[in-house]
């Protein structure tokens, strides 16, 4: 589907949803915006904060001590959360070369399995999927030689939105039913393992596997409090597709949604 017609189903998903929208969910809204911009402004103080912090660690202990090591990837976390990507990437390639100093190349060490799935989340976020792809496989490849690794479902799930955007849906379908494994044992994850479901069905469906990715869909649906729950998560689920640029998967989850706005 192109994505005009993406766009198209989106507004027409967006006119149905509003009839039924009230002025709390518009107080929501705006307030969730408003708490954007001070979650900017939270980030930017913290990041003036961790640059002084990373000039004291490294005076103190060395550019390549442990501490400088685990500030300058905070730093990083909060560049990318920022949006400034060029600079997130320098900082968790740093973290990188120290740590494979540290650790040796080839440990199967968690820090360098976190450096590379950083790296890879900056540079997915730069549109360079290939090279993204790479490091994420090289952060999974740790992942599984180590049992119970609490960022193990980020890394799969990162890893399977990057197969399909390079249009690998079965590599894709893997990492997903991988990272649905890691998180069906967190009731505190639900809303991730949701939408983890859904990315599998829709590995499915393009896959050409219909009655299987429909199974996981009606599944999902049966699981949700009601309709107006199930509309708002297939509404969420489209919308995290288009900003991860997946418009098949995009328009699938409005497709999906419009079909029970009318069939009710």
């Amino acid at each position: 589907m192109a994505d005009h017609d993406v766009r198209r189903s989106l507004n027409k998903l967006n006119e149905k949803m509003s009839q039924s929208s009230t002025t709390s969910e518009t107080k929501t809204a705006s307030w969730s915006q408003e708490k954007q911009e001070e979650m900017k402004i939270v980030l930017k103080r913290k990041l003036a904060f961790l640059r002084e912090e990373l000039d004291i660690d490294t005076e103190q202990s060395g550019e390549h001590s442990r501490q400088a090591c685990n500030t300058r990837n905070k730093i990083g976390l909060c560049l990318h959360a920022l949006g400034d990507y060029n600079e997130a990437l320098e900082k968790f390639e740093q973290c990188l070369t120290i740590e494979m100093e540290v650790h040796g190349k080839e440990a199967k060490h968690p820090d360098l399995a976190s450096s590379y799935n950083n790296i890879g989340t900056c540079l997915k976020s730069m549109g360079r999927y290939n090279e993204a792809l790479e490091k994420f496989e090289q952060s999974a490849t740790i992942i599984d030689a180590i049992v119970n690794l609490e960022s193990a479902p980020a890394v799969y799930m990162n890893l399977g939105l990057t197969y399909c955007q390079a249009t690998k849906y079965a590599e894709g379908l893997v990492s997903f039913q991988k990272a649905s494994k890691c998180l069906e044992s967190n009731p505190l994850q639900k809303q991730t393992l949701d939408l983890c479901f859904m990315f599998t069905a829709l590995c499915h469906l393009k896959l050409n596997y219909i009655a299987k990715g429909m199974e996981v869909i009606s599944s999902l649906q049966n699981s949700s409090s009601g309709q107006r729950d199930f509309l708002s998560f297939l509404l969420r689920a489209g919308r995290f597709c288009l900003k991860e640029n997946l418009p098949f998967f995009a328009s699938s989850c409005f497709a999906i949604a419009l079909s029970c706005i009318f069939s009710s």
